[in-house]
């Protein structure tokens, strides 16, 4: 029998006692971390592997972030990451576990479910970071995606039509530059064409019109200057709603047609030192201000139709505002227009570690807002915070 010496088996245990180590997922021992190639570190001691461990859990955290409700059911889709890319994850009830739908190296970003059926959903995906961005069809029932886009140009802003038949988005394919309109039927992709040329790299598509003859469009030319205009889906004719010219220089954010498609809900700094809330008439270009007391911006807002007539809420993500004070998050839901709107009626504040706040309609349960993102490993779900209930844990 073969005696091992000392020093060998001190050997043997340290490489056992490194492997394990190694297959744990835990740095080995007395191992450092090396300063970066462009860093010239003088008098600083080794930094051990183990603390640089150690400290992950407050230096990583992971985002749950809300993209979509599902039509007809209480499920939603939702973008968070398990490894190193954000993917879309399914939810399908209050409670549930998530499910991963895709499985790429790159970030699957959004996920919108196709309105009225909600039998697919479509979400954009580049190559390697380079932000020329495909959009591609998943399809529920079989997993199977499809590549809606050319495969080269930079195409984004996905915009479904109420009916979910047709998806409008913006496209540099013509000549590189410019983010032409583009309507296709995301289930027949043959069916893609380009339905305005437009000049400028802004361009973007707000909402479809209720009745899906027209597009709500949005021309970006800077933070403070940016217009609306109305495109006809089918001609392609382009028609400002909000004129240029004048000395005011006026910046037009989030934009929606109203519940009959005769005027739009959008935030606009007009006339103001915030964006504010306003419903703009189509037929007079007259402006209405919903948010007079809100001193800072209204973040984004959402509508829904429902038996009573339509109902507006809009919101304002105060603790970007004010350090870190626990503020509540005010949602104001005024009747449609030409009901006057009453004062805000719901007032409370976000859950305790919550970073952003959110809101969106669910068509088919009413006005859900939803937050995320906890510095923590563990993953903070997406709440009700008017009803204080969480959908995802």
């Amino acid at each position: 029998m073969t005696r091992l010496r000392p020093i060998t088996c001190a050997l043997a245990v340290l490489v056992t006692a490194t492997c394990a180590n190694a297959q744990q997922g835990q740095p080995a021992v007395g191992a450092t971390v090396p300063p970066p190639e462009a860093v010239v570190a003088e008098g600083v001691p080794p930094i051990p592997a183990a603390l640089a461990e150690q400290v992950g859990r407050y230096t990583d955290f992971r985002a749950a972030v809300f993209v979509d409700w599902h039509p007809t059911r209480r499920e939603m889709l939702i973008n968070t990451r398990f490894a190193d890319t954000a993917q879309v994850h399914h939810v399908k009830m209050p409670g549930g576990a998530r499910t991963q739908l895709t499985f790429y190296k790159e970030p699957a970003r959004g996920g919108l479910v196709r309105p009225k059926r909600g039998d697919s959903f479509v979400f954009l995906k580049d190559v390697g970071g380079n932000e020329f961005f495909q959009l591609f069809r998943y399809d529920l029932a079989t997993g199977d995606v499809a590549l809606l886009t050319d495969g080269k140009s930079r195409n984004t802003g996905p915009d479904w039509s109420h009916d979910g038949r047709l998806l409008a988005y913006t496209s540099t394919r013509r000549n590189g530059k410019d983010n032409d309109l583009y309507v296709i039927d995301p289930a027949d992709p043959k069916t893609d064409r380009r339905v305005a040329e437009v000049e400028g790299g802004g361009w973007g598509v707000h909402d479809w019109s209720p009745d899906g003859t027209k597009l709500l469009a949005g021309e970006y030319i800077s933070a403070n200057e940016s217009y609306l205009w109305l495109v006809d889906a089918r001609t392609g004719d382009k028609k400002l709603v909000t004129p240029r010219g004048g000395a005011e220089k006026v910046a037009y954010d989030a934009a929606k047609f109203d519940h009959d498609g005769t005027g739009v809900y959008a935030t606009t700094d007009k006339g103001g030192e915030f964006l504010r809330l306003a419903h703009v008439d189509l037929s007079t270009g007259r402006h209405e201000f919903l948010t007079d007391d809100i001193k800072w911006d209204v973040e984004g807002f959402d509508w829904l139709q429902g038996d009573s007539g339509c109902k507006i809420g809009s919101f304002a993500d105060f603790e970007q505002r004010v350090a870190r004070a626990n503020v509540p998050v005010r949602f104001h839901i005024p009747a449609c227009l030409p009901h006057k709107p009453h004062r805000p009626d719901i007032c409370r504040p976000p859950p305790a570690g919550v970073k952003e706040s959110t809101g969106h309609w669910s068509h088919a349960h009413g006005f859900s807002v939803l937050s995320s993102q906890k510095n923590t490993r563990k993953s903070l779900g997406l709440c009700f915070a008017a009803q204080r209930r969480p959908f995802t844990k």
